[in-house]
C-alpha cells in the first residue's frame, strides 16, 4: 500500500483532525529499554540446570505441534534445537511436513534419528496450514498440546513453566505465556508482549493470546481441531473454541516464545496476508453466536484488531445522573447526551454529588453516572454501552475520556499496578501498547466520571465508594472499558 493510500485510509477512518495530529505532532520515543530488561530478567544457566533436576508431582507429556512447509533450513534447525534445549524432558515434537521438496524432511529425519521424541510425517500433498496442523495433532500422544510455528523458537524454560502451572492448578485446561519477536538472523529480540490475565473482551478484539498457547489434547479433539476455512486466523479460531470449553485458563507472565520476523510473516508485514484478517473477523462472529452474545464485528484501522457492538436483546431505558455543582455545565452536558446518545429512552436526574442519588429515584433498567463537564464526541453510543452492560458477567462499563485542551487521553480504564489511568497523557493519535488504547477490554476499574451499570446492581455502599476517583472493587462483576466511545472531559472541574 502506497503512502498516499495509507493517508487516505487513515483520513477515512479517523477524520481530518486526527490525520493532522498524526502528521505534524511530534511524539516522544518509547522509553522502555528491552535490551536492558533482558539483561536483568533472562534466566541464568544455573537456574536452567536447577530446572533440569526438579521433580514435579505430575509430569504430563507435552506434544509440540508443528506444521512445516518449505521451511528454510536455518529456521527449521533453530526451531527443533529450541525444543531440544527444554529443561523439562517429557515432550514429543510432532511435525507434519507439507513441503513439495524433500529438503525439509531430510533435515527433520536427521534430528529424529538421534532423538526418538521427534516424530515426523511427510504429507502426500500440502493441504494448508489448518489441515497440516491437524495431521500433526493426530500424531500426538501427550496430555497437552503446544502450538509452535515452523520458524519460531521456544525459550528453554517454556515447558518447565507450563508444567509448573499445571501442577499448581489442577483445572488448568488452557495456558498461555508472554512473547516477544526475534529478527530473521536471531541476533536481536524486540517488541515484548506482556499480556493481561485472561480477558474475554480483549480476546474478542484481538488474538492477544497468540503464543505460547497450550491446551489439553482432549479439548482439541472434542472441538475437531483446526478448521481450514479459517486459514490465516486458524489459531484465533481454535483459541476461541478452546476457551469456550476450558474450565481453567491461566496466563504465565513470562516471555516463553520468540516469534520470528521476516518479510513474509504477518509480524513484519501486516499486508502480506490480508485474507487472515477477514478470517479473524469471521472467527469472532462465530464465537459470539456459539456463546449467545450476538453482535456486529468490524475491523479497526490497524490490521488484526476488531470491535464488537453487541446486539441489545431487550428494549431498555437508561437513567442518566448528571453530577455537578454548576447548573450551566449540567445543561450543556445534558444537551450533549441528548444530541449523541441515539434512540434510547432516557430519564435525566441532576445531583450535586453522586451519594445523593437514591435507588428509588431511578426508573429504568440501566443507570449512567456522568460528570457535568463531559461533552460527548461519539454518536449513537448509548445502545453500545447497554450491549456490554446487559451481560451478567459485566458490572460497570466505562469509555475513553479525552482532555480536549491538549488532545491527550485522560481515562482508558484503570489497571492495578499502574499510576493513574491506562494511557493517561498519551496523544490521541498515537498508537498505544499493542493497540489496547483502542480495544474493548476488561480492566480493574473505571472512573466514576462516566460509568454505566444495571440498576439492580446499585447499592448505597457502591454510591458511597464512588466518591473516590476510581472504583476497583470487583464484587459486582467485570469492569469493561470501550475506547471506541469517546468524550471530552474538563479535568479542571472534578466533583468529589
Amino acid at each position: 500500500m502506497s503512502k498516499i493510500d495509507t493517508l487516505k485510509r487513515y483520513y477515512h477512518y479517523y477524520g481530518m483532525k486526527m490525520l493532522l495530529l498524526k502528521l505534524f505532532r511530534n511524539h516522544s520515543a518509547e522509553n522502555f529499554d528491552y535490551d536492558l530488561w533482558l539483561k536483568k530478567n533472562t534466566i541464568t544457566e544455573a537456574e536452567l540446570e536447577k530446572q533440569k533436576k526438579y521433580e514435579f508431582t505430575y509430569n504430563p507429556k507435552i506434544s509440540i505441534i508443528v506444521p512445516t512447509y518449505e521451511t528454510p533450513k536455518i529456521f527449521l534447525r533453530e526451531m527443533i534445537e529450541s525444543v531440544q534445549r527444554q529443561t523439562y524432558s517429557n515432550w514429543e515434537l510432532c511435525i507434519a511436513d507439507g513441503s513439495v521438496s524433500d529438503q525439509v524432511m531430510q533435515v527433520i529425519q536427521t534430528y529424529a534419528q538421534a532423538d526418538k521424541r521427534i516424530i515426523a510425517k511427510k504429507l502426500m500433498k500440502n493441504k494448508g496450514i489448518a489441515d497440516n496442523t491437524n495431521a500433526a495433532i493426530t500424531m500426538a500422544s501427550g496430555e497437552y498440546i503446544a502450538l509452535l510455528d515452523h520458524d519460531d523458537l521456544l525459550a528453554p524454560d517454556a515447558l518447565f513453566e507450563v508444567v509448573r502451572c499445571v501442577n499448581d492448578n489442577e483445572k488448568a485446561d488452557v495456558i498461555y505465556s508472554d512473547e516477544d519477536k526475534i529478527t530473521a538472523d536471531s541476533a536481536r529480540r524486540f517488541e515484548p508482549h506482556f499480556k493481561m490475565d485472561f480477558n474475554i473482551e480483549l480476546l474478542r478484539s484481538n488474538n492477544y493470546i497468540c503464543h505460547l498457547f497450550v491446551v489439553k489434547r482432549l479439548i482439541v479433539e472434542e472441538i475437531g481441531g483446526f478448521r481450514n476455512d479459517f486459514d490465516g486466523a486458524q489459531d484465533y479460531d481454535l483459541i476461541l473454541r478452546c476457551i469456550e470449553r476450558a474450565e481453567g485458563i491461566y496466563h504465565i507472565p513470562k516471555i516463553l516464545y520468540h516469534w520470528r520476523v521476516h518479510q513474509s510473516s504477518t509480524a513484519e508485514n501486516p499486508e502480506s496476508k490480508l485474507y487472515a484478517y477477514d478470517a479473524g473477523k469471521r472467527a469472532i462472529e462465530e464465537h459470539l453466536k456459539r456463546v449467545d452474545r450476538p453482535g456486529k464485528v468490524r475491523e479497526l484501522y490497524y490490521r488484526g484488531f476488531y470491535h464488537v457492538t453487541y446486539k441489545v436483546k431487550e428494549k431498555a431505558g437508561v437513567t442518566v445522573c448528571f453530577v455537578g455543582n454548576n447548573k450551566s455545565d449540567v445543561k450543556k452536558c445534558m444537551k450533549s447526551i441528548k444530541k449523541t446518545a441515539g434512540n434510547v429512552k432516557c430519564q435525566f436526574i441532576a445531583v450535586k454529588a453522586i451519594e445523593e442519588v437514591k435507588a428509588e429515584q431511578i426508573r429504568y433498567e440501566y443507570v449512567l453516572f456522568v460528570d457535568s463537564s463531559v461533552r460527548m464526541i461519539s454518536k449513537n453510543w448509548m445502545r453500545e454501552m447497554i450491549g456490554i452492560c446487559q451481560f451478567p458477567e459485566n458490572g460497570v462499563v466505562g469509555i475513553q475520556l479525552i482532555n480536549k485542551k491538549n488532545q491527550t487521553i485522560y481515562h482508558n480504564g484503570f489497571l492495578k499496578g499502574q499510576k493513574g489511568y491506562a494511557f493517561q497523557g498519551q496523544p490521541v493519535e498515537a498508537v498505544g501498547y499493542f493497540h489496547r488504547d483502542e480495544l474493548t477490554q476488561c480492566v480493574d476499574g473505571v472512573t466514576d466520571k462516566f460509568m454505566m451499570m444495571r440498576t439492580e446492581q446499585l447499592s448505597t455502599e457502591l454510591l458511597r465508594k464512588s466518591g473516590k476517583d476510581i472504583i476497583v472493587e470487583k464484587a459486582i462483576g467485570n469492569f469493561v472499558v470501550d475506547p471506541q466511545i469517546k468524550a471530552y472531559f474538563n479535568i479542571k472541574k472534578v466533583w468529589r
